[in-house]
């Protein structure tokens, strides 16, 4: 994944492009995809949280997909035209949680951002973690994708 360079305050928005290519396994194809990301402060994205899960506090991501439902009958994956990237959806992270989970787990800021977007994109593919049997195929997925970024940067 590719992205602008990562804001180190919250003063404020900070919009950024994502992209990036799922490298294909023996049958499947290469999928491009397009991610929006917006940098928020723990306040701005408090309101997000409260207005759209109706909890009122601050979080450190929150996904707004493209595409609702089944992943696989509702993307339209195959009908975008060669290499034209595929809108995923939004992602919102706040660079205030960012930072201090960062401290809190010993790593760096774009660490704990390229974590986060990890989460959110496959929350954006339709992944989630509310039962154990999710959350650890999630994790695992989330790993990759961050050892991923890793190898690549």
């Amino acid at each position: 994944m590719t992205s602008e360079s990562f804001p180190e305050s919250g003063d404020g928005p900070k919009r950024s492009r994502a992209a990036g290519a799922v490298k294909p396994g023996p049958a499947a194809p290469s999928l491009v995809f397009d991610v929006d990301m917006s940098f928020v402060s723990d306040d701005e994205i408090a309101l997000l949280n409260r207005d759209y899960r109706h909890k009122n506090k601050p979080t450190d991501v929150l996904s707004f997909a493209q595409w609702e439902g089944d992943f696989a009958s509702d993307m339209p994956l195959f009908q975008s035209p060669a290499g034209e990237a595929l809108a995923l959806g939004d992602l919102v992270i706040s660079i205030e949680t960012a930072q201090r989970q960062a401290a809190e787990l010993g790593h760096s800021l774009s660490q704990e951002i390229e974590f986060l977007a990890a989460h959110g994109a496959l929350h954006l593919l339709g992944y989630d973690h509310i039962r154990d049997s999710d959350r650890r195929a999630m994790w695992q997925w989330q790993e990759a994708i961050t050892e991923g970024m890793r190898d690549e940067g």
